[in-house]
């Protein structure tokens, strides 16, 4: 075991914790705060007050925890601060929705993808990881 001082500060597990709890609350908290119905998760950025606050802070949130999270290989890490940099997209980058017409309208779609494609990558790796250490 390594000493107390030689721990990272927040370890790796809880990292994915966090960001699977942020990613589950992102849909009802935003579609329960929006004062009208919203076709997506991303029609909150329009509503204002706490659907646009938790929209916005919750992608910075993940942002921050892929950033913080370096995985086991260079390929994780490489990964994870290309997640982050999608998340992040994704807050700074209005959809199209609606009649809104955002300034760049394909950077929240890109962002959007390529930030869920990359999430569920790191599902499946870590599936992988707990299938092969054969727990049931």
């Amino acid at each position: 075991m390594r000493p107390f001082h030689a721990r990272p500060e927040i370890d790796s597990r809880t990292i994915k914790l966090i960001i699977g709890v942020i990613a589950l609350g992102l849909a009802p908290l935003t579609s329960a705060l929006s004062p009208t119905v919203i076709d997506s998760i991303s029609a909150a950025y329009y509503e204002g007050g706490w659907a646009q606050s938790i929209f916005i802070g919750f992608l910075f949130a993940i942002a921050a925890f892929l950033l913080a999270y370096n995985g086991r290989s260079r390929r994780e890490l490489v990964l994870s601060k290309l997640a982050a940099v999608a998340a992040l997209g994704v807050a700074l980058f209005p959809c199209a929705c609606g009649t809104h017409a955002p300034a760049i309208p394909w950077a929240h779609a890109l962002a959007a993808a390529l930030m869920f494609a990359l999430l569920a990558a790191f599902c499946r790796v870590f599936y992988r990881r707990a299938r092969d250490k054969g727990h049931a």
